[in-house]
């Protein structure tokens, strides 16, 4: 997974469909929109645009936050 990709699952609460799919190894947008029109990935929706929320993709992709230490 791209460092870019990574750093925006990892810290952000949302990301956009296309790089969901991206990070989910999709070959495409379009294969990403059509996965959301299917349900298998879950968005939702802020004003007028759908985003998936990170803690789904961390738990798909089996990855966890890096714990900040205090």
């Amino acid at each position: 997974m791209d460092c870019k990709i990574k750093d925006i699952v990892l810290n952000e609460l949302t990301a956009p469909i296309p790089l969901a799919g991206l990070a989910l190894g999709l070959k495409s947008r379009a294969s990403a929109y059509r996965a959301v029109k299917a349900g298998q990935i879950p968005v939702i929706k802020i004003g007028g645009r759908q985003s998936v929320p990170c803690a789904w993709l961390r738990r798909q992709l089996q990855i966890e936050p890096d714990s900040k230490a205090a």
